[in-house]
């Protein structure tokens, strides 16, 4: 797994890490609204989307619930943030059923913990 997309509004944080992921190896891209986050999933096709559920033009849930219905996408692991722990168990566990997600803030080596453990779920 190598290919990432970040989709999240908050520059400042999606920059980070982007900076961080790409000294780690990984090739990056980002998108700041659930609609370039789509498109660039659709042009791009990484192995892994990085998802806020709160970001403008579309949110989280409507972003991920395109990606699984399109065929082109539907095979892209996703982890999402949230800041709110609530919001996402409302939908996503009992939706979806179990989801890989994190509770912004966190830590950088969580995350990275949480890409290797996809990556290892994808081999």
């Amino acid at each position: 797994m190598k290919k990432i997309l970040i989709i999240d509004d908050e520059r400042e944080l999606t920059e980070l890490m982007k900076d961080r992921l790409e000294l780690e190896g990984f090739e990056v891209s980002c998108a700041y609204d659930g609609v370039e986050g789509l498109l660039l999933a659709t042009q791009e096709k990484p192995e892994l989307i990085l998802l806020d559920l709160l970001i403008p033009k579309m949110d989280g849930q409507q972003v991920y619930q395109t990606l699984k219905k399109n065929t082109q996408t539907a095979s892209i692991r996703v982890i999402v943030f949230t800041a709110n722990n609530k919001a996402f168990d409302t939908y996503w566990e009992k939706e979806v059923g179990a989801f890989n997600y994190l509770v912004k803030p966190f830590d950088f080596n969580q995350l990275l913990r949480r890409i290797r453990g996809e990556r290892r779920r994808g081999e």
